[in-house]
């Protein structure tokens, strides 16, 4: 006859073995995977239909694509972009990410026949994608967890599918999945993933050199569709320097094998780049190594707690610096929640792993060498999140295995089950949600401003969306209406502390500036105009912005009878733009006014 505690035991082990025993099987099954495709669709759905975001960089991966532009056959000059006489600047040339290109243009092939792009094609495309990383990570967490606790193997499974549905489901996914530019974040996440499956193998002991070259060449192809591949390089050395046995001259060894490809990505990286590089506005350099070290516990907070999304925001160091109420209430969030987890029981090679983990995800996107303004974007935690769903299940291993022996057995199993249950559907719900953001760029941008009010880049790209959709508008008082609301979001935008570190400040003072004048703001726009005219020279030239507002200040002191400072303006602008043959006109007719 049991005994009460053997009872308690038993009772609370059947439905471990229950769910071990499902879960092995749908491991087993060759129909798995659908799931896992089917799981990874959900996130994108409230945008699958909507049109591409044609002035948010998905023209550089559909209509000005390369590979679609001038055929599959220019592959090869794809690939040797980096490798040119001249450092390449811009998408179709800086952006080197010639595999994602390729996926693109074989889409577009194959639905499209070469016509018009199909937006719900691609993005159901990228969800299926998403899907195949979800499935790698329930494959890696299985193995995690099972050697984490080798005496709870029974609730690996179940465990590992709980990880999976954390990285499938996670509200910061979305961006990754709904935005069509970036499957370039998906892919590389893919087959860094397929890179660690093998590199780990099955058998929990030290790789051969086979499956080290199978995992070179996977960690390959992951920077090939994009240079983020880096990321997964600390990852796997991580691992086996923690948790495998052997020789440290070993381990050295293979670190250095997989660190040929990342050399490949940095030199990449220094020949081109796609993006506005933002230079130092007067910090020092402990000043951006402290942001950094901010932003990086920033990430997690937001891992921890997503409601703080963005389309795309520059935090300064005013924002996100040392000693603000943000980075202390992470910093002691952070640490409260590790002491609890050693406290547990949890490994402090597990735990150092999947900080390792989420820190690699981050810091390229954070480099303090580079910029001191740093873009905080959902979709760079994307590979990170399954380090957080780790974090959380063998938290969960460890106190099932607490309780497991004890009368509470069976109701701490129903509760954690529970809770992983509602954890999973919240963050599914707030994943569909916000995928809804991304129907089209006013919703998304409107939305940016409204999450994030203390940053200048949600409210000036808004301002900008209205401003354009104010000219494609034939009814002129909702032309109007729109007009007043871009100006607005530009006067919230240039009382941002961050302003100055948007990639091109001055353009969005030109454009409040000239809805300024539309609107009857005459003295407002004048002093925007040489705000921008006598701003810093490497900042107000940008893309001829600087003339423009030279261009305004004259024609508008013309109009006001002023023909002495409407001669200066033109001069200077004629200066800096002496090919201009509008400029040329402006000037011979102010000249011929003042000789009257």
């Amino acid at each position: 006859m049991l005994s009460e505690q053997d009872t308690a035991s038993t009772t609370a082990t059947t439905p471990a073995k229950a769910a071990s025993l499902y879960f092995d099987g749908l491991l087993a099954s060759r129909w798995a995977i659908l799931l896992f495709l089917l799981l990874g669709i959900l996130p994108g759905i409230g945008c699958l239909t909507a049109p591409l975001l044609m002035g948010y960089d998905d023209n550089w991966v559909t209509r000005d694509n390369p590979l679609i532009v001038h055929g599959l056959s220019s592959i090869g000059k794809q690939f040797m972009k980096p490798f040119g006489p001249v450092n390449a600047v811009g998408f179709e040339t800086g952006h080197w990410a010639p595999l994602t290109y390729l996926s693109f243009a074989l889409d577009h092939l194959i639905f499209d026949g070469g016509g018009d792009f199909t937006p719900w094609v691609l993005r159901l495309i990228t969800g299926v994608y998403h899907g195949v990383c979800g499935w790698l990570v329930f494959l890696l967490a299985q193995r995690l967890l099972t050697s984490a606790q080798r005496n709870q193997s029974g609730l690996a499974a179940p465990l590992a599918f709980f990880v999976a549905l954390i990285f499938l489901f996670h509200p910061t996914v979305c961006e990754s999945v709904c935005w069509v530019v970036e499957r370039n974040n998906v892919l590389p996440a893919l087959f860094g993933l397929w890179s660690v499956y093998v590199f780990t193998g099955d058998d929990d002991g030290e790789p051969g050199w086979g499956r080290m070259f199978c995992a070179f060449l996977l960690l390959l192809l992951s920077q090939l569709f994009k240079a983020s591949g880096v990321i997964w390089w600390p990852v796997m050395v991580g691992w086996d320097f923690l948790l495998l046995r052997g020789k440290v001259s070993t381990k050295i060894a293979r670190a250095t094998l997989l660190l040929l490809p990342v050399l490949l990505s940095l030199y990449v990286i220094r020949r081109s780049h796609a993006d506005t590089i933002m230079p130092p506005l007067g910090e020092g350099w402990l000043d951006r190594g402290m942001h950094s070290v901010a932003l990086q516990l920033r990430y997690f907070g937001l891992l921890v707690w997503p409601v703080d999304l963005s389309a795309f925001y520059h935090v300064s160091p005013v924002q996100y610096g040392w000693f603000t109420a943000p980075f202390c209430a992470i910093l002691a969030g952070t640490t409260a929640v590790l002491i609890l987890l050693l406290r547990m029981g949890m490994s402090w090679r597990h735990i150092g792993l999947y900080l390792l983990w989420i820190a690699a995800a981050v810091a390229p996107m954070i480099n303090p060498l580079v910029i001191t303004s740093f873009p905080l974007q959902d979709r760079y935690l994307y590979p990170a999140t399954p380090a957080f769903g780790l974090l959380l299940a063998q938290a969960t291993l460890l106190l099932v295995a607490r309780y497991q022996s004890s009368s509470q057995a069976a109701a701490v199993g129903r509760y954690t089950c529970l809770g992983a249950a509602a954890l999973c559907a919240l963050f599914l719900v707030g994943s569909i949600s916000r995928s809804f953001a991304w129907r089209d760029q006013q919703t998304l941008f409107s939305n940016a401003a409204r999450n994030q009010p203390d940053s200048a880049f949600g409210h000036s790209y808004f301002a900008t969306n209205c401003f354009f959709a104010s000219q494609d508008v034939r009814d002129a008082q909702q032309a109007r209406r729109l007009q007043q609301i871009a100006l607005a979001e530009h006067k919230k935008a240039i009382a941002c502390d961050d302003f100055e570190r948007l990639p091109w400040p001055f353009h969005y003072v030109l454009e409040q500036a000239r809805l300024s004048f539309m609107l009857g703001e005459l003295d407002r726009g004048r002093e925007l105009c040489l705000r921008v005219a006598d701003g810093r020279p490497e900042r107000a030239t940008e893309s001829g912005t600087k003339v423009l507002a030279l261009k305004y200040l004259a024609f508008d002191a013309k109009q006001q009878k002023d023909l002495k400072a409407a001669r200066e303006f033109a001069d200077r602008a004629l200066a800096l733009a002496p090919d201009d043959a509008e400029l040329r006109a402006m000037s011979a007719d102010i000249n011929r006014e003042m000789k009257k």
